[in-house]
């Protein structure tokens, strides 16, 4: 548990610092290809956390099926409303019933 802590914390001060980097360095040395991949560490960060999830127990590749389908209600909602607490809500609500009908 000590691990993850310190993996979220170390996670987010990588996202803060790249968002920060980009107020304080001078425009000559961001480039903008540069800015563009700074944009993507905050999905990559977000990634690196829910795809564990998704796809492994006990280090062993797994498929868990009530999460996938989580997953792909929320992305469908997401593309759907273009909202993510809605997206978020849904999904919630979903995982919930599903664990209710199982």
């Amino acid at each position: 548990m000590d691990m993850m802590i310190l993996i979220i914390v170390l996670m987010a001060l990588a996202t803060f610092l790249t968002r920060r980097l980009m107020l304080i360095v001078p425009e000559k040395y961001l480039t903008l290809s540069v800015k563009r991949g700074l944009l993507y560490v905050p999905i990559g960060v977000f990634a690196g956390l829910i795809f564990p999830t998704l796809f492994l127990e006990e280090g062993q590749l797994v498929w868990k099926m009530d999460y996938l389908l989580t997953a792909v209600v929320c992305i469908l909602l997401m593309l759907w409303k273009k909202d993510f607490l809605f997206s978020f809500i849904g999904g919630l609500l979903f995982i919930v019933a599903l664990q209710f009908i199982m």
